[in-house]
């Protein structure tokens, strides 16, 4: 009773007696806030008015800067937001905001988020020179800057000339200076279709109206052994010793060499080189090696790029005799996926037992790399028969920027042989094969009016909308994807942004309503898959 009263006492303004009912006077609300700053021109500190801010997470909201280049824009509900800042003659940015409801639900609109934002004119370049370690110029390399994580909306490639020289222009500079990095692409200096150089990246900082000069040193690729008839340890006693690397070497300035592992004797063997300068044949000298001694080949080799390798294997030598099982092994298929893509990683493999098989042993070869057949699998029973194969292995081979075994017209073939019980192996002629190539069509991922409004019926001046597509794999930057809009008056430009993604900027005269579905179509993946269907957004 004595809790009932104070209860009373509480609400006594509102009167209290048996039929009336306690109500609660805070009501469950929303939380709202504003997004608040200045707008400041990062060459000098001076306010920018004129400026337009934007969000688009709750509807579009707009706010226009002010003489002294404040602005305030909201009330907007609690949540996270991406927000644009456009200003007259600079280059556009963008940041993420939360607007917090740690105030609790009431009272509303209690949440000031403070966003001061300097914008820059595209009056900087970055410019240089991209070298070699050798010394030799770069022609053809190709360079890659992306600002998105510094706010602006700014992803630029070009490509180095003849002379070695390269330029960007239209870059975002500030007063104290503006980081940004560029990026070359791992490069291909004699045309193989392999990678000679790694990807590479030098940091430039960039001021309003000035050019910075900067030059990039490309290291070469290093060379790797990708596939060794002693791999697995073992060699018969007659066998000679194959080795197989990534790229052509300089066979004068490469050697291998074999010892005894008791003692570390050099053994004498003759060392030849197949036409192609990759495969090495070290051949022992004065008959069969001793059955049942360790050895280890040691190598030293050097790539036509300059890249060097060191490395050591050690054997045993195994006693003759075995027969590997004849005959295909049968059945050899992917479980899993069951289609293939670019970003493919791993496999699931299955295949039916071979009689007689010791165990299996599962190659791959990638288009990028050539003939030479990389061992990803070694199964020791005859009775397994599955294996799980990672594919991105030959990804950091081919030197692809990208997690992307199979993309780039690349093709990556498996291969499974069968072994008897000592390791002899069936020979790859008999060898099952299952070729792997990207056939899944590039869709539509993601796809959203970033920008303005397509109703201009009461406009004076051309209205312009940006629209973000995002595909679901990486895709062929050199083909356009096409748009159909919904009023004949309009017209749209399409600029890549990223591997996969991109922005039509659509025009819309005075007095039109360019409000409508309009249809995205013809875009095609990096192995020239064309886009599945054509896909249908909204102009709002």
């Amino acid at each position: 009773m004595r809790h009932a009263l104070s209860l009373c006492a509480l609400v006594l303004w509102a009167g209290c007696g048996p039929d009336q009912k306690i109500t609660n006077l805070q009501e469950n609300s929303s939380p709202t806030g504003f997004v608040s700053g200045r707008v400041l021109a990062a060459a000098d500190g001076t306010p920018v008015s004129g400026a337009v801010i934007t969000t688009f997470a709750d509807g579009v909201t707009t706010a226009t800067s002010d003489a002294s280049g404040l602005y305030r824009l909201g009330p907007l509900p609690a949540g996270s937001y991406t927000v644009f800042y456009e200003g007259p003659g600079f280059l556009k940015r963008f940041f993420e905001v939360a607007v917090g409801n740690t105030n609790g639900n009431f009272p509303v609109g209690n949440t000031v988020v403070t966003v001061d934002v300097d914008l820059a004119r595209p009056d900087a370049i970055v410019a240089g020179q991209v070298i070699t370690n050798t010394g030799r110029v770069a022609q053809g390399a190709q360079l890659y800057l992306d600002l998105r994580s510094s706010g602006y909306d700014v992803v630029a490639t070009t490509t180095v000339d003849a002379s070695g020289k390269f330029q960007f222009t239209g870059l975002p500079g500030a007063a104290f200076g503006q980081s940004m990095s560029v990026l070359v692409a791992p490069y291909d200096e004699n045309g193989d279709g392999i990678p000679d150089y790694n990807a590479s990246s030098r940091s430039f900082t960039l001021f309003p109206g000035f050019t910075t000069y900067n030059t990039i040193t490309l290291v070469a690729l290093g060379v790797q052994l990708v596939t060794s008839n002693i791999s697995d340890a073992e060699l018969l006693p007659d066998e000679a010793i194959t080795l197989t690397f990534n790229g052509q070497l300089r066979t004068n300035l490469s050697t291998v060499t074999l010892f005894r592992n008791a003692g570390g004797v050099q053994v004498g063997a003759t060392l030849t080189w197949d036409p192609t300068g990759t495969i090495a044949t070290l051949t022992p000298v004065g008959g069969d090696l001793v059955e049942g001694q360790a050895y280890y080949v040691m190598y030293a080799v050097r790539g036509v790029n300059g890249a060097t390798s060191t490395n050591s294997i050690s054997f045993v030598v195994r006693p003759p005799g075995g027969t590997p099982p004849l005959g295909t092994v049968q059945g050899f298929r992917v479980a899993q996926p069951l289609t293939f893509d670019s970003g493919l990683t791993t496999v699931v493999l299955g295949w039916t037992a071979l009689a007689d098989a010791g165990g299996y042993r599962i190659y791959g070869k990638d288009a990028a790399m050539g003939s030479a057949y990389l061992l990803l699998s070694n199964q020791t029973s005859g009775l397994i028969t599955t294996a799980t194969v990672n594919l991105t292995l030959f990804d950091s081979i081919s030197g692809d920027g990208f997690t992307t075994p199979l993309g780039h017209h690349n093709q990556v073939t498996l291969t499974i042989v069968a072994t008897d019980r000592v390791g002899n192996e069936t020979p790859f002629a008999t060898a099952a094969t299952i070729p792997l190539v990207d056939a899944v069509a590039p869709t539509v991922f993601v796809a959203q009016q970033n920008f303005g409004s397509a109703d201009n019926l009461a406009g004076g001046a051309p209205a312009t909308v940006q629209y973000q597509v995002t595909f679901s794999e990486l895709m062929a930057n050199e083909v356009t994807p096409q748009v159909t809009l919904p009023n004949a008056a309009t017209s749209a430009v399409w600029a890549w942004s990223g591997a996969n993604r991109g922005t039509f900027t659509i025009t819309i005269p005075p007095g039109i309503d360019g409000r409508g579905t309009m249809t995205i179509s013809g875009a095609k993946d990096t192995s020239d898959n064309a886009q599945a269907a054509a896909f249908d957004g909204a102009l709002q």
